[in-house]
């Protein structure tokens, strides 16, 4: 039992029992009912106001039972005075009652005399007016402090020139930062997975040798085209490169199309990669765990990723702020930002915007150096480039090489890119040179005289006034594609088929066929049985005689384990004969020696620990790390309290505030998506309020406040689908920046829901709500108005929740339009309107609950609804507005129920959108 001073409840199972009990009573009469002089009868009215009337205590007692005859409800009323009167006249101890309805209270406008007052419609000028001034003011904030950010912004993002005396403390402090490191490289192989499966015979076969390097690369064994359709074998894309940069040099990694120079710079900058990676890569002769690693080095990708609306000096001034260590002075960073872009040639388009196709900017090979002056901001210890040169004019191409190696010189930097067939001044700059073909290496050693001594000595003379580069690159493919013997067999072709071959095709077939046998045919005749013989690859024991019939060659080849590119004899012969060189032998000998001086010792299964436990970079297979690691590994990053190597850049408010300042002015220099959700909301407000101009409680009245509320919710909902442009413009953005560790992935989408959510998701529908309210005529009691926007606004957050979460996961931009379209309609359909809660099946029934258009709906609709009398006009039925609303399977005490159901949805799509930004949108090569 429950007690109270005036109300208990009994319970049992087959019986309800509630009692109210009132100290005081104030009783009255309706005039004209029973009782109360109806017909000329008993009058009370007198009676209830005198000392004998009813004025307590009374009681009300309401039982509900389950017997054979099913659920009976009695109530009885008890109070002295009032039983009294009731004995003299009905003979009754007390009042009873019968209720064929459960319940003891109702609704004050179905009270017997209850007058229903004049309907008053909401709207009202001086209502209007307010509420327009309200709104203005508002539009007048969010402008007013987008021109004093805008002026702000204008004042701190334009380029001012240092002195030269903050120049001189900016080099001091960065060399105080600086660790020159010497990156060493051997055994770097790469492996990737084909997805075709390896009959168990081979495997079993196979199994003592398939992690020797000598089946790798191996020639073609004639097995046929049907060993490559053997289930999961795997592709070689990279066996057995090495190499050394010392600080103050720059290494060049050269090679023709898919030689693997972008995959071969990815592996030596630890990137994340898909496939497997083995081998070794030692900083300053030992080996360095992931973290540390990163924390010294930069990396400009091929491709540019600038964010359009910033102007260089701010997009440069944005990576030094967060990049560059904390304890630096603002002023530094600023000097620091202009000695690079002195560096870089850009100071004369310091204040110009970044641009985008549609709205013309920066040219490709301005944007280029924008993207490297990013990196070098921070002046890395070791530097990665992929094709730093790509898009330039040679003039342009020469400066920025001969930056990298000013940078790599004057502050003992080791710069390492990958470039194709650079001019012979470019070339001349060069310290080190890796060259490769078809994964293999050709060379690895100086880039100057030595180079051309090796492949002299291999009977391979760079003619007098050839760039070397080109002859290099030029040999390395000529090697990859040439047949032996194919001088006879083209000519038999060209006499069986005449008419295909003009004199002027035959002539120029002639004149390059000679031109490339005078290059690239080596001098020494017995240059390729020396190789042959020294060499771990017998040709002629593993390559099979070349068909009579020219064909081109095969692009791979297999041993059942591995697809491996083909090497034709030339190509093999330049691999062997560097592997045999001394320069080569200098290089192992030289990363053997520096192992054994860091681990003196290390037994051979100690330095494999060591070397497991440095491994290239983070797992990409998630199943193979536990998820609680994964929060482990998050919270480390984002809360650790510095990182090494003194390179900590902003802290986390630090981050916070950077990239919200840059989210804002790309918002306010990008304004067409901000004034049209604004224009929208104004002209569908004017419209709504026109069309649904002062309701009235009428059943039709409610029918025009269902489809009212649903049209603002389906307004609203599908206005959220702009949203999906926040962050898909920039996933790769994102993506690069991550990796190269700008900011937390945290602060970035912090800033990006905040600065989404605040002027587009919550704005928009308060300056609606605004407008529309009392033009439609709903309630005007201002806690209902305020109830209302509530609603519009957290659904407005929920429904750009969910659209940024489908954005994140799926990062085809069309697939994520398409799904989040279908998603907002069935939505709509177990919106509450269109479908009856009360009819739908039980089974389909759970998906009302993870409606956010139902929990919407239902509250505007409860909001507005429940404290109204409908009236059905052609019989003058009054209607309570719970009873239409329990019709229709709407709850009416529902309200703050779904307000809290929408926001944990909210909360919910935010939740998993961070998760998968965190956990799955990462950079994989």
């Amino acid at each position: 039992m429950i007690v109270d001073n005036l109300f208990s409840q009994e319970f049992e199972a087959d019986k309800n029992k509630t009692i109210i009990e009132c100290p005081e009573l104030e009783c009255s009469c309706y005039k004209s009912r029973l009782l109360c002089g109806e017909g000329g009868s008993l009058d009370l009215t007198e009676w209830f106001t005198s000392e004998d009337g009813p004025h307590g205590p009374g009681k009300f007692i309401c039982d509900e039972s389950i017997g054979s005859n099913g659920i009976t409800r009695n109530c009885l009323f008890t109070e002295d005075n009032m039983n009294q009167l009731i004995s003299q006249f009905f003979g009754d101890s007390y009042i009873t009652l019968s209720c064929p309805l459960g319940g003891e209270c109702m609704h004050y406008t179905e009270v017997p005399g209850y007058e229903r007052p004049e309907f008053k419609q909401g709207f009202s000028l001086e209502v209007i007016l307010l509420l327009s001034a309200s709104c203005l003011g508002l539009l007048g904030v969010v402008f007013g402090s987008l021109v004093c950010i805008k002026k702000r912004s204008e004042s701190s993002g334009q380029y001012v020139a240092v002195g030269s005396g903050e120049n001189f403390r900016t080099e001091e402090e960065m060399m105080a930062h600086h660790l020159p490191c010497t990156i060493m490289f051997r055994n770097t192989s790469y492996i990737i997975d084909t997805n075709l499966k390896v009959s168990q015979e081979l495997l079993d076969n196979n199994d003592t040798d398939s992690d020797n390097s000598e089946s790798i690369g191996m020639a073609p064994r004639n097995q046929g085209n049907h060993l490559l359709s053997k289930p999961r074998q795997k592709q070689v894309v990279l066996e057995g490169i090495q190499g050394i940069v010392r600080p103050g040099q720059v290494m060049a990694i050269m090679g023709g199309s898919g030689a693997g120079k972008t995959t071969l710079l990815d592996i030596l900058a630890r990137k994340n990669k898909s496939g497997v990676v083995s081998g070794d890569i030692l900083i300053n002769g030992s080996f360095m765990n992931y973290g540390h690693y990163r924390d010294i080095i930069g990396y400009v990708d091929q491709e540019d990723s600038l964010m359009e609306t910033l102007t260089v000096y701010e997009t440069i001034l944005n990576s030094a702020m967060l990049r560059l260590p904390k304890t630096m002075s603002l002023e530094t960073k600023k000097g620091r930002v202009q000695e690079t872009m002195a560096e870089l040639g850009i100071l004369h388009i310091a204040n110009k915007r970044i641009g985008s196709a549609g709205n013309r900017g920066l040219s490709g090979g301005e944007k280029r150096r924008v993207s490297i002056a990013c990196e070098l901001v921070t002046s890395p210890s070791i530097l990665f480039l992929d094709e730093p040169t790509s898009g330039l004019d040679s003039y342009n191409a020469y400066n920025v090489i001969e930056c990298l190696v000013g940078l790599a010189r004057d502050y003992q930097r080791s710069v390492i890119f990958t470039i194709h067939q650079p001019r012979s001044n470019i070339y001349a700059l060069f310290d080190q040179l890796v060259l490769l073909s078809k994964g293999r290496i050709v060379y690895s050693g100086p880039a100057q005289q030595e180079v051309i001594d090796h492949f002299a000595d291999l009977g391979y003379n760079c003619p007098l006034g050839f760039n070397i580069a080109d002859y290099l690159v030029d040999l390395t493919m000529h090697a990859a594609n040439s047949t032996k013997n194919s001088t006879e067999e083209n000519d038999v072709v060209v006499e069986a088929t005449p008419s295909l071959q003009s004199p002027f095709s035959a002539t120029r077939s002639n004149i390059r066929e000679q031109q490339e046998s005078l290059l690239y045919s080596p001098k020494n005749p017995h240059v390729g049985e020396i190789n042959n013989s020294n060499s771990n690859f017998s040709i002629n024991a593993t390559q099979e005689p070349r068909p009579t019939t020219p064909g081109p060659n095969p692009q791979t080849v297999s041993d059942g384990l591995f697809v491996k590119p083909y090497l034709t004899e030339e190509t093999l012969e330049l691999i062997n004969g560097y592997s045999n060189s001394q320069i080569s032998k200098d290089i192992q000998e030289t990363i053997e020696r520096q192992l054994l001086q860091a681990y003196p010792n290390y037994t051979a299964s100690e330095l494999e620990n060591v070397r497991r436990r440095n491994r290239h970079g983070p797992s990409l297979n998630l199943s193979s790390r536990s998820i609680f690691s994964h929060f482990t590994s998050f919270l480390e990053n984002q809360f650790s309290p510095g990182q090494t190597y003194n390179r900590a850049g902003a802290n986390l408010w630090d981050q916070f505030k950077i990239l919200s300042w840059r989210t804002f002015i790309n918002l306010y220099r990008n304004p067409d998506l901000l004034r049209t959700q604004y224009a929208i909301s104004v002209i569908a407000a004017v419209s709504c309020g026109l069309l649904f101009w002062k309701l009235d409680n009428t059943l039709a009245g409610f029918q025009n406040r269902l489809g009212v509320m649903f049209f603002i919710s389906a307004l609203f909902g599908f206005a959220c689908l702009s949203s999906m442009q926040a962050f898909a413009s920039e996933r790769l953005i994102f993506i690069r920046e991550r990796a190269n560790r700008y900011y937390s992935p945290l602060m970035y989408f912090v800033s990006k829901v905040f600065f989404d959510l605040l002027p587009l998701r919550v704005i928009p529908p308060v300056i609606l709500g605004l407008i529309c309210y009392h033009m439609i005529g709903l309630q005007p009691e201002p806690d209902v108005l305020l109830r209302f926007l509530l609603v519009l606004v957290i659904f407005n957050v929920t429904s750009a929740s969910c659209c940024l979460a489908i954005s994140i996961i799926f990062e085809d931009q069309a697939v994520a339009s398409l799904i989040a379209t279908l998603i907002m309609l069935f939505e709509m359909l177990f919106g509450g309107l269109l479908l009856n809660k009360a009819t739908i099946s039980p089974a389909f029934q759970w998906l009302y609950s993870i409606s956010f258009f139902n929990y919407a709906f239902e509250a505007l609709i409860v909001n507005e609804v429940a404290g109204l009398t409908l009236v059905e006009e052609k019989f003058g039925f009054k209607v309570p507005g719970a009873l239409v609303l329990q019709t229709f399977g709407l709850n009416a005490q529902g309200y703050w129920g779904d307000v809290k159901n929408l926001g944990i949805m909210g909360g919910a799509f935010l939740g998993v959108a961070f998760l998968w930004l965190q956990l799955f949108v990462k950079e994989r090569r």
